[in-house]
């Protein structure tokens, strides 16, 4: 196999993604979220699910867009301070990996395998029927 080919079979794989988000899905509310996005190109197959929304109180938002300089320049997807950091500096006994769990009670891993499970049954049922 030459290396062009050895490149062809990788991106022929399926490819999972996960990005973080926050958004204004409310007048003034802000919510946390991922979204797991899968690409199987081989079997023309694109899914996306999302974890459950973790609501986020609009002061920590602020603070991080604040903290954000204005000529940061990837502003247009997101900030230089993540709502984790804000959580971190301004409360005692927060993890900035893992706030979710001091918010919502579940941890941030609970919500994304959660959310990856549907996605394997949503990938399980498009995929052809000789291949289960």
């Amino acid at each position: 196999m030459n290396n062009e080919s050895k490149v062809y079979s990788i991106w022929k794989r399926p490819m999972l993604q996960h990005v973080g988000i926050q958004r204004c899905l409310m007048c003034f509310r802000w919510f946390d979220l991922c979204c797991l996005m899968l690409d199987d190109p081989a079997h023309a197959i694109c899914l996306e699910v999302f974890t459950q929304a973790t609501p986020l109180a609009l002061d920590h938002v602020q603070q991080a867009q604040s903290r954000t300089p204005p000529d940061y320049s990837l502003r247009w997807s997101g900030l230089a301070v993540t709502v984790g950091e804000v959580l971190e500096h301004g409360l005692p006994n927060i993890n900035r990996t893992d706030w979710h769990q001091s918010v919502t009670g579940l941890s941030q891993r609970h919500m994304i395998q959660s959310a990856a499970k549907a996605l394997a049954g949503i990938y399980k049922q498009k995929l052809p029927s000789w291949m289960e």
